[in-house]
């Protein structure tokens, strides 16, 4: 996948002239969909769609992207302007799929106008109207999303809005989390630079548990 003069269903500016970034891969009905960061010269960012069969060879989803934050009444995002929507991660949940995404709002809430947004989907193309799951800073981005032990659902999110979150509902509810989030400054000083980093929960081999990398 790379930049290009692709532009959005109904003809009106590009979506990812600009970067393409933040991959994440599903496989489902014996299809692979990436989900990635598509970004255009404003650097306003949506998300877009690939499809592959094989993991090597892609093919864009002609209605492209397959999501952005125009005409969301909580979400600050304009074709024309630096706006976030990236970051993409779904979580399968049943026979729906979650897309959880970095995005900002119109309004701060506690100060905060950061946010994680979900979005729902049946079928991994149409999605349902993003809501806000998380709030943070402005920044808050990465999340990465899993169903523990005993149904609760988690969440790390990384980078200036870092921190670690729960709920009983994988859309709703979301509350700080009182298990302990890893503190990669801790261990590789030169990340005190930037503060930027971003994490993935992958299983380990012993009984399947679920730890951050």
């Amino acid at each position: 996948i790379s930049i290009g003069d692709r532009t959005y269903p109904d003809g009106r500016g590009r979506f990812a002239d600009r970067n393409v970034w933040a991959p994440h891969v599903i496989a489902h009905a014996g299809t692979y969909f990436m989900f990635y960061t598509a970004v255009n010269r404003h650097f306003s960012q949506s998300i877009a769609l690939a499809l592959s069969n094989d993991l090597f060879t892609w093919v864009e989803w002609a209605g492209n992207p397959v999501l952005t934050l125009e005409g969301v009444e909580w979400a600050d995002w304009a074709r024309d302007r630096a706006a976030d929507c990236r970051d993409p991660m779904v979580l399968r949940d049943g026979k729906r799929f979650l897309l959880y995404f970095s995005a900002t709002a119109r309004e701060p809430r506690g100060g905060d106008r950061g946010v994680v947004a979900v979005a729902v989907s049946d079928d991994l193309f149409h999605w349902r109207r993003p809501k806000i799951a998380v709030r943070g800073p402005v920044g808050i981005e990465s999340a990465q999303v899993w169903k523990a032990d005993g149904g609760t659902y988690r969440m790390l999110t990384s980078t200036h809005g870092a921190g670690s979150y729960s709920s009983r509902d994988p859309e709703s509810g979301w509350v700080p989390a009182s298990f302990p989030r890893p503190d990669p400054r801790s261990v590789e000083p030169r990340l005190s630079s930037s503060q930027g980093y971003a994490e993935e929960i992958v299983p380990l081999q012993d009984g399947g548990h679920l730890e951050a990398a």
